[in-house]
């Protein structure tokens, strides 16, 4: 009876160890539920925060993008400044007026000035041109308004070339249209 009563006991222990291991992997498994939706909750927050961040940038974008569209109305811009033997060229223009950057080189070189440097960079729907020269024969003088006029023509109209004054056929370093 004693052996009957210690079995019972025994059993009756593996049952309660059974319930309280039941009841600590229950209790294990909502914390781990519990801790696996915060989570999610966390991430939530984060990618709210993302998405209203690319928003907050997609309407900077687009409002600069907005700001920088004006069909092109008042472009190209064209400034001559010299200064001394100097002479500096910026070109403003649109995407879409073509114009051959060469032939803005060869004017500046038919006049009389040697091209330093030249560059160009886009930004946005825009291309910004800018050419630094220098007067070869700074004593004889340049004339910037007929300068300014030839580069307005080139610029102004896609299908100008320019003849060189040394070796040109016309050698008047007038426009030649070329169709």
């Amino acid at each position: 009876s004693s052996s009957m009563l210690q079995k019972r006991n025994d059993k009756e222990e593996d049952v309660r160890m059974k319930q309280i291991s039941d009841a600590t992997n229950q209790r294990d498994r909502l914390d781990n539920a519990a801790s696996y939706i915060k989570q999610l909750r966390e991430r939530i927050e984060e990618l709210k925060e993302r998405k209203q961040l690319a928003m907050r940038i997609k309407g900077i974008n687009s409002s600069m993008r907005d700001s920088m569209k004006t069909d092109d109305v008042g472009l190209p811009v064209l400034e001559l400044r010299e200064s001394g033997p100097n002479l500096d060229v910026v070109l403003i223009s649109g995407l879409n007026k073509s114009f051959m950057f060469h032939q803005i080189i060869c004017v500046l070189e038919e006049v009389g000035a040697e091209v330093a440097n030249a560059s160009f960079a886009c930004v946005g729907d825009r291309i910004f041109h800018t050419i630094h020269a220098q007067v070869k024969c700074y004593r004889v003088g340049i004339e910037t308004s007929t300068i300014s006029e030839r580069l307005k023509e080139v610029v102004h109209s896609r299908s100008f070339a320019y003849s060189s004054s040394m070796g040109g056929e016309s050698g008047d370093n007038q426009p030649m249209r070329i169709n």
